[in-house]
């Protein structure tokens, strides 16, 4: 019998993160997936900067872009975007270089997919999934993307959230829920990650099961 085939998945990683840290941190979420799904990690190409004092600065801190003058990220609205082109031009680039089915994202990767989703529904990319994956996922920040959120994201959709998320609140998940026409959500209470225990994996093989129905 021949094998199915899988999906095949660009992966985007969270502030002062890495395409190798998120990797390793949803190790147990790429093993339940495995009968469905490859997984390509990229790095953002922008250095973050520190949340805290005592944060370590290294070439391996990454960040999709910024929405303060600073040059700092945070969940406050931003005037501004410094970095965010150069983002999507790197993505953009990613995607038309591989052969992938739909992207999963967390945390301000998640938060730089959705407006590049907004995008995609104003035809201002060549991003294309047929589906996206949210981990601690919100609103771009950024008030230069709120144009991108004005019409409901027409694209198949997965939301992880958690209500004990201490770095992304729980009603920030929500509101990003509220931006797609029909989104699949999953909830659970823990905090800013994704959850992979045996409790878990039924909500994810059924939203892969049912894109695979609806080929």
């Amino acid at each position: 019998m021949a094998t199915a085939k899988k999906f095949n998945i660009l992966c985007l990683h969270g502030y002062r993160q890495n395409g190798e840290i998120f990797k390793n941190k949803i190790g147990s979420f790429r093993k339940i997936l495995k009968p469905y799904a490859e997984f390509s990690f990229i790095d953002a190409p922008h250095l973050a900067k520190k949340i805290l004092p005592e944060d370590e600065i290294g070439e391996e801190f990454r960040s999709w872009w910024f929405n303060q003058e600073d040059g700092n990220f945070t969940t406050d609205i931003g005037p501004v975007d410094t970095g965010f082109d150069e983002s999507v031009k790197l993505v953009e680039e990613t995607w038309k270089s591989g052969n992938f089915d739909g992207i999963l994202a967390f945390s301000q990767g998640a938060s730089f997919l959705s407006a590049v989703c907004g995008m995609k529904m104003h035809n201002l990319t060549t991003i294309d999934p047929k589906f996206v994956i949210f981990a601690c996922g919100f609103h771009s920040v950024s008030s230069n993307h709120t144009k991108f959120y004005e019409s409901k994201i027409d694209i198949p959709s997965l939301h992880i959230g958690g209500s004990a998320d201490r770095v992304i609140p729980h009603e920030m998940h929500l509101e990003l829920e509220e931006a797609f026409v029909s989104p699949s959500v999953y909830h659970h209470e823990g905090g800013h990650l994704i959850p992979a225990s045996s409790n878990d994996k039924s909500a994810y093989r059924k939203f892969f099961d049912d894109l695979k129905s609806s080929k």
